[in-house]
């Protein structure tokens, strides 16, 4: 059986009695084990509609001219992105009157002509095939994060816990263009 569990919340899986946790994150602490499954690929996007009315940005800079929609992770908010100019990361301070903890908020949002949004790809992928938004800047993003399976060192896992992590990676290596 399965108790599935949705946070953007870190949660301590030994003191919650977690099993597995699906983490989307550099990973730092040791006493757990991780399995990755991909990378995620992440992409600077918006409405056609928003770009038409407010401009298409074309170098990293002019970003800050425009409605950034923005992530909350952990009660700090993600307005630096990591953009690439001549091949070396920049951290670009970025603006905006929206922000949340969820990233399909942030999705919503978009799809509302609010703003500009970085987002992994793999979460409006469908939107960007359909012409619903556009991938902007694509020559200043370089964003992957790690898609792991972990769980705690101290538990040996069974059998069923092994399937069903290897599950999870061929189940994501089939949609791999949703990725990267």
């Amino acid at each position: 059986s399965v108790d599935l569990h949705i946070s953007n919340e870190l949660v301590d899986l030994i003191e919650e009695g977690f099993d597995l946790a699906i983490r989307t994150a550099e990973l730092e602490d040791s006493s757990l084990i991780a399995r990755r499954l991909l990378d995620s690929q992440w992409i600077i996007c918006a409405t056609p509609s928003y770009l038409k009315k407010n401009g298409h940005p074309q170098t990293p800079e002019q970003l800050q001219s425009h409605e950034c929609l923005m992530y909350k992770f952990d009660n700090t908010s993600n307005d630096i992105w990591p953009l690439y100019v001549d091949g070396t990361e920049q951290l670009l301070p970025v603006n905006g009157r929206f922000n949340s903890n969820h990233l399909s908020a942030i999705k919503r949002a978009l799809l509302s002509d609010l703003g500009i949004a970085f987002l992994p790809q793999a979460l409006v992928y469908e939107e960007l095939q359909q012409n619903t938004l556009t991938q902007i800047l694509q020559d200043f993003t370089r964003k992957k994060m790690g898609m792991y399976a972990v769980y705690p060192k101290a538990r040996q896992p069974d059998q069923k816990l092994k399937l069903l992590v290897e599950h999870l990676r061929q189940s994501l290596q089939q949609k791999q263009a949703y990725y990267c």
